[in-house]
C-alpha cells in the first residue's frame, strides 16, 4: 500500500509560489495513493520545463527526456511493459510545439497512457515567453507587440485527432509559499 511519506524525495520544490504545478502535484500524489501506484506498476516521463521537476518531486521510476518528447517515451515503456501505469507530464509549450506531432499522433492511435498537461500558457522556466496556448495579443520579451496568433486548444486538437477520453481540471493555490503548506 503506498503512502504519501513513501511518495517523498528529499528535493526542496522550486516552483514559484501559486503555481498551478503545485495542484497537479497534490492531486497526482493522492491518486498514487488511493491507486497504489508504486514502483513495481508506474513510470513517469516528462519534458524539459517547470513541469518536468515533478519527477523530483515524487519518489516513482521516472525519465525526463528531451524538450517535447515525453509522449513518445511514455508511448514507448508501454509497449516495452503493457501491465504499467504511465504518465506522460508535458507543459504546454513542450506538449504543443516541440512535441505538437507525438501529442497528436499519441491522441491518434488512442495509446494507454496518461498525458497530463501543464498550461500555464508561457514557457515559464524561461520567465514568459510565448507559447502555443498563449493568448492572442500576450506581450512577453518574444512578442512586445502582443502575441499574433490565436491559442491552440489541445482539448479540441486531442478529440479531432481521435482521443476517447479527455478531462480538465484547474488548479490555484494563490496562498501556498513552501511546500510544508500542501
Amino acid at each position: 500500500m503506498t503512502t504519501l511519506e513513501d511518495l517523498k524525495t528529499p528535493k526542496n520544490c522550486t516552483w514559484c509560489p501559486g503555481c498551478g504545478n503545485f495542484g497537479i502535484w497534490t492531486a497526482f500524489k493522492q491518486a498514487a495513493v488511493l491507486e497504489g501506484w508504486d514502483n513495481s506498476n508506474t513510470v513517469m516521463t516528462a519534458g524539459i520545463g517547470c513541469h518536468g521537476h515533478i519527477n523530483n518531486f515524487v519518489r516513482l521510476t521516472s525519465f525526463e527526456g528531451l524538450h517535447g518528447r515525453p509522449i513518445p517515451v511514455a508511448a514507448g515503456i508501454k509497449m516495452a511493459n503493457s501491465k504499467l501505469n504511465v504518465f506522460a507530464f508535458t507543459g504546454d509549450g513542450d506538449c504543443l510545439a516541440e512535441g505538437g506531432n507525438h501529442f497528436i499522433h499519441a491522441a491518434r492511435r488512442n495509446q494507454d497512457i496518461t498525458v497530463i498537461l501543464h498550461d500555464n500558457a508561457v514557457y515559464g522556466l524561461t520567465t514568459g515567453q510565448t507559447s502555443p496556448r498563449s493568448p492572442c495579443g500576450y506581450k512577453s520579451k518574444s512578442t512586445p507587440f502582443g502575441n499574433a496568433d490565436e491559442p491552440i486548444h489541445p482539448l479540441r486538437l486531442a478529440l479531432s485527432a481521435g482521443a476517447t477520453f479527455l478531462a480538465r481540471g484547474f488548479f490555484r493555490y494563490s496562498n501556498i509559499t513552501t511546500v510544508r503548506d500542501i
